[in-house]
């Protein structure tokens, strides 16, 4: 058996191998940085890389997918495949866990006065893949970098003022408004002032004349044994390639979302544990127009939304059903609506009655008046047709308003289309998605947030959550809770669901590798590889 794995690896290398393009751009650390932004840093001199661990390679058989490209670059690279394998070689101050909570990692403490201005202290003892060691300078320096426009990170750290090394040991963050949750945004992968190449990660990369692998890296920090030696890097171009590569054995680990329909799913001889996201699904509503700006018509859809089924019949049970912004297995969900799901047709028809709609002709939907005639009161329902997923979602929640009387046009539009409906205010409801960020803050929702299509603005939401962030308790929940009561009687939007996704491996390779969001390797020194 191993023997033929080895031969499927060589064959899918050498058909690989031509078809590969290396991607050009800035490598160096500090030279996009702004003037001034770390003053009299220089770089330190690399050393060669370490030595691997002596003695022959385990496992060498375990494989992971990747797009090659010279040199890797963890802070634009937004690509799946290579996304997936940085946590081996990057770390960030702080790593997520299962329930989207920060866990130190490069950082030893923190602390801070009013969420607004934080100090972090960089563990001590820690070097890169090419033997610099780490300091806060270094630290500050792709901080700086991750601000900047077409990084990954930028959008998440809007709202960093500034960011500077105090001394060697400690770097000081200041925000423009207050953020409890900041910690959980310094994900950013650090990387050496040698080549982005080279993290503190448990792996190195090594680029060989006949291909690349990832090699236990001796100075790893944490000093935790490894199950795997070496993994393996299948170069891959196409969705086809990575199959073949998966049913080959050639490649080990794959990451699959039931709702992308370019993510790749093998037919059978493999095993999957899945794993939540921040990837959320709501619906919008334009409150410029009459109907939005009363609450208890956004309640109305809200209460009309069957999430349980939609999470059962269209996500496979692949998601789960949400009544806020924020992921039911975050410590911050209130407790009370965990076993909740909103979902109720009588509940809908009352508050539709409740704000004076009546079906005068008798013809089973609600009715205006228009002029000297009634005409039905028809909602625009606008949703992006290339996700099968959601659009049938729309529809089903379109099915139930039509059910209490309602006249729903659901419009499935281009994403082009779609992005300029929202962006013009040509719609009555939308059907969204957005991956959010680890601090989950809801501001997103409202007007001039990223996602505040609709227009929704009110000062007593606005004031409610600038107190509970600046709630130097938020952890004890008793000004989140506040806010999220009011939240919900005010509904912004209607909350849907949450996706899952999963990691899948061959039959029987990996027991119970309890993946987490952005880190599938979470657990990986607990592994058990057969």
């Amino acid at each position: 058996m191993k023997h033929n794995r080895t031969v499927a690896l060589l064959v899918l290398a050498a058909l690989l191998a031509g078809l590969l393009s290396a991607c050009n751009f800035k490598q160096w650390l500090y030279d996009e940085l702004p003037d001034g932004a770390i003053p009299g840093l220089t770089s330190p001199s690399p050393s060669p890389l370490p030595s691997p661990p002596s003695g022959p390679a385990k496992n060498d058989l375990m494989s992971l997918p990747w797009k090659e490209q010279t040199p890797l670059d963890p802070l634009r690279d937004d690509g799946r495949l290579n996304q997936s394998l940085f946590p081996l070689l990057y770390e960030g101050l702080f790593v997520l866990d299962e329930t989207f909570e920060p866990t130190p990692v490069l950082c030893s403490s923190h602390t801070t006065a009013d969420h607004l201005s934080w100090l972090f202290t960089v563990r001590s003892g820690v070097v890169f893949h090419d033997g610099t060691a780490l300091d806060a300078h270094i630290v500050a320096a792709n901080l700086q970098k991750a601000l900047l426009p077409g990084s990954l990170y930028a959008g998440r750290l809007a709202d960093v003022a500034s960011v500077r090394a105090v001394d060697d040991a400690t770097v000081e963050i200041v925000l423009r408004t207050p953020n409890p949750r900041l910690p959980a945004l310094l994900t950013v992968p650090m990387t050496s002032p040698a080549g982005s190449d080279y993290g503190t990660g448990p792996y190195a990369v090594i680029r060989a004349e006949n291909g690349a692998y990832l090699q236990a890296f001796d100075g790893w920090w944490r000093k935790k044994p490894l199950p795997v030696i070496r993994w393996e890097l299948s170069a891959v171009t196409t969705s086809d390639e990575l199959l073949y590569g998966f049913e080959t054995g050639a490649v080990t680990v794959l990451t699959y979302d039931r709702a992308d329909e370019s993510s790749v799913r093998p037919q059978a001889g493999f095993e999957s544990f899945g794993y939540p996201t921040p990837i959320f699904q709501y619906i919008g509503f334009n409150t410029t127009r009459p109907l939005w700006t009363l609450p208890a018509a956004r309640r109305m859809v809200s209460a009309a939304v069957n999430r349980a089924a939609l999470c059962t019949e269209l996500f496979d049970a692949q998601a789960d059903p949400a009544l806020l912004p924020l992921p039911p297995v975050s410590p911050l969900y209130p407790e009370a609506n965990r076993a909740e799901t909103g979902y109720s047709l009588a509940d809908a028809a009352a508050l539709l009655s409740s704000l004076g709609y009546v079906d005068h002709d008798g013809d089973g939907f609600v009715d205006v008046k228009n002029r000297a005639v009634f005409e039905p009161l028809t909602l625009d329902f606008i949703v992006n047709v290339e996700n099968p997923q959601r659009a049938a979602a729309a529809e089903q929640v379109a099915e139930a308003l039509r059910s209490i009387g309602l006249t729903v046009n659901v419009r499935a539009l281009s994403w082009s289309n779609f992005e300029k409906a929202l962006r013009d205010g040509e719609f009555d409801l939308y059907y969204g998605e957005a991956t959010l960020a680890a601090d989950f803050s809801p501001s997103l929702f409202v007007k001039g947030g990223s996602l505040g299509y609709g227009g929704y603005e009110n000062p007593e939401i606005d004031a409610a959550l600038a107190a509970a962030r600046a709630d130097m308790t938020y952890n004890q929940k008793t000004s989140w809770l506040d806010f999220w009561e009011l939240w919900q009687a005010e509904c912004p939007i209607a909350p849907v669901l949450f996706r899952r996704q999963q990691m899948l491996t061959q039959r029987g390779r990996i027991a119970d590798p309890r993946p987490v969001w952005g880190h599938v390797f979470y657990h990986l020194p607990e592994w058990e590889v057969r």
